[in-house]
């Protein structure tokens, strides 16, 4: 159920958790699975992110990105 897909959420500071609660229960399932995918690929969700953001600011990298910061 989504109350036991999002135990502990009430405690979290992070806007992402409160948006959880409005998700289907398909769609945390479907979500829960992209992100254990990407963890088995070592991969990090929220460095894709930040590195595709850098990107459309027109940085290479963010590491270059944070040379200019």
């Amino acid at each position: 159920t989504r109350s036991s897909a999002v135990t502990g959420v009430q405690t979290c500071a992070l806007p992402i958790c409160g948006e959880l609660y409005t998700y289907s229960d398909i769609t945390l399932k479907l979500y829960g699975s992209f992100i254990a995918r990407l963890c088995t690929e070592g991969k990090n969700l929220a460095y894709m992110i930040m590195e595709q953001s850098v990107k459309m600011y027109g940085y290479e990298s963010l590491d270059q990105a944070e040379e200019h910061a």
